[in-house]
C-alpha cells in the first residue's frame, strides 16, 4: 500500500466490540435471592479519591497483580473515564505497562504504532463514537461511524465532509505532498448518494504544507522520501488492522450464530414438553424460528423458567400460524400434483378434439379452473387421490359450453372496438366480420400494428401483468386454524379457489382492454382489395394466399425531413400494414 492516494482509507463498517471477549446477556431472575444493598455513591467516591491519592509504584503494583491483568483494552478505558483520579493515573505515562499488557491480551491484534501512544491506540481500535464531536453510536441508531484508520481518527457522516476535502480545498503546493496525506472516497452518505471523489484529510495536509513549505528547497526531495517512508508504515499498519476487524467481525457473526441456534433449540425442546413434536419438525418452522426475534434480537442468555412463562403464549401464536403455512403449502404441493397428472391431460385432449373445427385461442387452465365442477375435483378431493371417474366425467361435460361461452365473450368485445371506431360504417357487423382482410387491430401498449383474428389473441401484451389482469395474491399472513389440519383428508378451504389461484399465480387470463380497431389499417386494406379486384369481405386468409406485392405511395411512410416528397413502400400483404410507423394513424393514400 506504497501509493496511499489509490487506497480507500475508511473501514467498511465500525465493529462494536463489548467490554468483554465473551457475550454477556439479560441475568436470570431467581426467587428467594437476598439482595445486597448498594454502597452509596459517597463511599465509592471516597475509595476512588483515596486511590488517587496512593502513591503510583504502590497504587500499580497492586491493582497490576490483582486487577489491571485481567483486564482488556476497553475495559481500561472504561476505567479511566470513571473519575479524574484514575484518569490520571491511567493516562501517566508509568502506566504504558498496564496497557502494552491489555493490548497483547488480545488475539491477532497489530501491535501498537510508532506514531501512537498505547492509550491513544486502544481509544482508536475499541470505541464507538465520534472523534470530533463525541457523537456516541450506543446512544444515536441512527448514527455512522466511519473508521480512517490511516488518519488515526474515527468520525461520524457528519463530521467527515468537515475533516476530509477535496485537493481544491488545498493551497497550491498540496500537490507536491498529495500522495503522503490519507486519501478517501467514502460518500459520508448513510445511503450511498453522491459522486465517488478522492477526499483529503484537512488537518494532516495542511500540516504537511506547512512544513513543506518550511523547508528549504534542496531538503524538500530527502524530506519527501522519509516522508512517503513513514506513510508506507502507516497504510501497512492500517491494511493489518483492517483483517484484525474482519476477522474479530466474522469471530463475533459465528459466535451470535451459535448463540441463536442453541436458543432456537431450547424453544423448540419446550415446544415438544407440551406435545408439539411434528410442528416443531417442519424444516421451515425451525428455520424461520432462528430469525424470530426473540431468538436473533438481544436475547443472548439461556432460557429460564421465568422467561418462558412470559414468551410462551406468543411462540406458541407464532407456531400456529407457521402450522397453518406449512398445512397450506402441503395443499398446493397435492394440487399441483394433480393438475400435471389429472388436468392437464384433460385439457389437452379436448383442446386438441376441438382445434380443426375452431379458428380461435382457447381459455387458459386458471379460467377453466373457475367452473365449480373442475375447483372441487382439484381442491375438495383428498390431497392424496384423484378424482373419481364419475367427477372426471361430470367435469368434462361442462367444457364444451364453457368454451364456447369464453370464446363467444372474447369475440363480443372485438367486435365492439370496431362498432366504436365508426359506427356510421361498420353497420350490421357479426361475427363473420373478424375473419375480414379489412379487420385488423393496435396494441395500445407496444404500438403493434396490423393484428389479424384469430391471431390477435395470442399478442404477447394480452398476457402481462396489470391492474385490469392481475389475479389476486395469496395471503400473505395465514390465520392459524382452531383445529389441526390433515393434509391427507383434504379439508375444504374457506374461501373456494384459493388453492387453485396460488398454483396459477403466474397465469394471467386474456385480456383485451388495451387493443384498438386499426382505422387507418381498414383504409389500406380497402384500397389492396379495390386494386386486385377483390370484394370487401374478403376472408384475410385468402388475401393471404394471393400473397400480392404492393407498392405504397402513402403519406404514412413520409421521411418527416422531406414532407414534400413521400417515400415509397414495397412490401406484401399484411407486412405492408403492420409495418406502418406509428406516428401516422392512416392520413389516406395518394395512388
Amino acid at each position: 500500500m506504497a501509493d496511499t492516494d489509490q487506497q480507500d482509507l475508511r473501514r467498511p463498517k465500525r465493529v462494536k466490540h463489548p467490554r468483554s471477549t465473551e457475550p454477556t446477556g439479560k441475568p436470570s431472575k431467581k426467587p428467594g435471592r437476598e439482595r445486597k444493598p448498594v454502597r452509596n455513591a459517597e463511599k465509592a467516591g471516597a475509595i476512588l479519591s483515596y486511590m488517587g491519592e496512593m502513591p503510583l509504584d504502590v497504587l500499580l503494583e497492586f491493582c497490576d497483580n490483582q486487577i489491571f491483568s485481567h483486564l482488556e483494552p476497553a475495559d481500561l478505558i472504561h476505567l479511566s473515564r470513571t473519575t479524574k483520579a484514575l484518569r490520571s493515573v491511567m493516562m501517566n505515562r508509568s502506566s504504558r505497562s498496564i496497557w502494552t499488557q491489555a493490548l497483547a491480551s488480545i488475539p491477532g491484534l497489530p501491535p501498537c504504532p510508532d506514531d501512537l501512544i498505547e492509550a491513544k491506540y486502544a481509544n482508536l481500535m475499541f470505541t464507538d463514537y465520534c472523534h470530533e464531536c463525541l457523537a456516541n453510536a450506543d446512544d444515536d441508531p441512527s448514527l455512522l461511524l466511519l473508521m480512517f484508520m490511516e488518519a488515526r481518527t474515527q468520525l461520524c457522516h457528519k463530521c467527515a465532509p468537515l475533516k476530509f476535502k477535496t485537493a481544491r480545498a488545498f493551497s497550491s503546493s498540496f500537490s507536491k505532498i498529495k500522495s503522503l496525506v490519507p486519501m478517501t472516497k467514502e460518500k459520508f452518505s448513510k445511503y450511498g448518494q453522491g459522486w465517488s471523489t478522492e477526499k483529503y484529510h484537512v488537518d494532516i495536509g495542511n500540516e504537511l504544507i506547512v512544513e513543506y513549505d518550511y523547508i528549504a528547497q534542496e531538503e524538500r526531495e530527502q524530506w519527501l522520501q522519509e516522508q512517503s517512508a513513514k506513510r508506507k508504515a502507516i497504510s501497512e499498519h492500517a491494511e493489518a488492522c483492517e483483517i484484525f476487524f474482519q476477522a474479530r467481525l466474522m469471530r463475533d457473526e459465528q459466535l451470535i450464530a451459535s448463540l441463536h441456534s442453541k436458543r432456537r433449540d431450547q424453544i423448540i425442546e419446550r415446544l415438544k414438553e407440551l406435545g408439539l413434536n411434528e410442528e416443531v419438525c417442519y424444516p421451515e418452522v425451525r428455520d424461520e424460528l432462528k430469525k424470530h426475534h426473540l431468538v436473533s434480537s438481544r436475547y443472548k442468555q439461556a432460557i429460564s423458567d421465568e422467561e418462558w412463562e412470559d414468551i410462551e403464549p406468543e411462540v406458541l401464536e407464532w407456531v400456529e400460524q407457521q402450522t397453518a403455512k406449512h398445512d397450506f403449502k402441503q395443499e398446493v404441493f397435492y394440487v399441483e400434483r394433480r393438475v400435471k397428472e389429472w388436468f392437464i391431460p384433460i385439457y389437452a385432449e379436448f383442446m386438441a378434439s376441438r382445434l380443426p373445427q375452431v379458428q380461435t385461442v382457447h381459455p387458459t387452465l386458471l379460467e377453466i379452473s373457475s367452473l365449480e365442477e373442475f375447483r372441487a375435483a382439484l381442491e375438495d378431493t383428498p390431497l392424496n387421490e384423484n378424482p373419481s371417474p364419475e367427477v372426471t366425467q361430470a367435469a368434462i361435460a361442462q367444457l364444451p359450453e364453457f368454451v364456447d361461452r369464453w370464446r363467444q365473450t372474447h369475440d363480443d368485445a372485438l367486435l365492439k372496438l370496431i362498432k366504436q371506431s365508426h359506427p356510421s360504417k361498420h353497420q350490421g357487423i357479426s361475427r363473420d366480420t373478424l375473419f375480414h382482410a379489412v379487420t385488423s387491430f393496435e396494441c395500445e401498449s407496444c404500438h403493434a400494428k396490423g393484428l389479424l383474428y384469430p391471431d390477435v389473441f395470442t399478442h404477447p401484451c394480452n398476457f402481462l401483468p396489470s391492474s385490469r389482469s392481475r389475479t389476486s395474491a395469496p395471503p400473505t399472513k395465514y390465520k392459524a386454524q382452531k383445529r389441526k389440519r390433515d393434509p391427507q383428508s383434504g379439508n375444504k378451504k374457506e374461501v373456494p379457489g384459493t388453492l387453485i389461484k396460488e398454483v396459477f399465480k403466474k397465469v394471467i387470463p386474456l385480456s383485451t382492454s388495451h387493443l384498438r380497431f386499426s382505422e387507418a389499417g381498414y383504409l389500406h386494406t380497402i384500397q389492396v382489395l379495390d386494386l386486385l379486384g377483390l370484394a370487401h369481405d374478403t376472408n384475410s386468409k385468402d388475401l393471404k394466399s394471393k400473397a400480392p406485392l404492393l407498392e405504397c405511395h402513402c403519406f404514412c411512410y413520409d421521411d418527416p425531413r422531406n414532407l414534400w416528397e413521400p417515400s415509397v413502400q414495397v412490401n406484401y400483404w399484411p407486412n405492408l400494414v403492420s409495418s406502418r410507423p406509428p406516428s401516422m394513424l392512416g392520413s389516406g393514400s395518394r395512388r
